[in-house]
């Protein structure tokens, strides 16, 4: 994504999309987030909006699409079996469609968000076409969480095969504030340790990591000024900075291409 005045975002003058794939022994192929589809890469207008459309300005580029690379490595749309949405913005829930056989995992409050929202704001954020096709929702509710490595609220990924089975090395953590139900993803790569893909929590590497300098003040303005709710920003960076500096796992965000290089180095 090349956003006017991109010089001002990062190093890179440029943001990334981010999206985790998982293959797992029993349930398939799980993404975390589906970052930008074939459908919107075709009519970034239309399915994004005019206006988030022009903010982040997407390279409209079908092979950058988490279902091209997918295919690219062997698989089908149909072995992912499970999304997990850390938000339902169209620059992370827009691929839904290229996976209609999917259960989409999200927090009860996101979903009600966009179904029913409540301010001006939510009602031009949200992009129902992206949904139309109908897909299996699972939702999680705060309440039901249990507290892990600081967080106050985590749950296991839930399997669909009626079981209650789930799977645990994959927990959703509750983190609003860009969104009203907005989520953290942390995988359990075994020897690799936790990796946490904090989704929009931040959009610059210095936000959790401090030695990498400082955000510029026009991400920084943009952050504040897509959040639904600001107070809880600042907590929510001090609560990964805490994760990140204990050891107890990677943390990466969905935007920023530093950490995405790094991290596929370090693999």
């Amino acid at each position: 994504m090349c956003p006017r005045g991109r010089r001002f975002v990062n190093d890179a003058g440029h943001l990334v999309g981010h999206v985790l794939a998982i293959e797992t022994e029993s349930d398939g192929v799980v993404l975390v987030d589906t970052g930008i589809g074939r459908a919107c890469m075709a009519d970034l207008r239309g399915h994004m909006g005019a206006l988030t459309a022009e903010m982040i300005r997407p390279i409209a580029d079908v092979t950058r699409t988490a279902h091209h690379q997918l295919v690219g490595l062997g698989l089908d749309a149909s072995d992912v079996r499970h999304i997990v949405l850390t938000h339902l913005d169209a620059d992370h829930a827009g691929g839904l469609a290229d996976f209609p056989e999917a259960t989409v995992h999200v927090h009860g409050a996101e979903l009600d968000a966009a179904v029913n929202p409540r301010t001006t704001a939510e009602q031009q954020r949200y992009r129902r076409r992206l949904w139309d096709h109908g897909p299996r929702w699972r939702t999680y509710r705060t309440a039901d969480g249990e507290a892990w490595h600081g967080f106050p609220s985590a749950r296991p990924l839930a399997t669909d095969d009626g079981s209650g089975r789930t799977l645990d090395d994959i927990v959703l953590l509750a983190l609003p504030g860009h969104t009203r139900g907005h989520m953290a993803v942390a995988v359990d790569r075994a020897s690799d340790g936790w990796l946490v893909h904090a989704g929009d929590a931040y959009f610059h590497t210095a936000a959790v990591h401090p030695e990498q300098g400082r955000p510029s003040r026009m991400l920084t303005a943009f952050e504040q000024a897509v959040a639904i709710d600001r107070s809880v920003l600042a907590d929510n960076h001090a609560r990964l900075t805490e994760l990140e500096q204990s050891g107890a796992a990677t943390v990466v965000c969905a935007h920023d291409p530093s950490e995405l290089a790094a991290l596929a180095l370090r693999s």
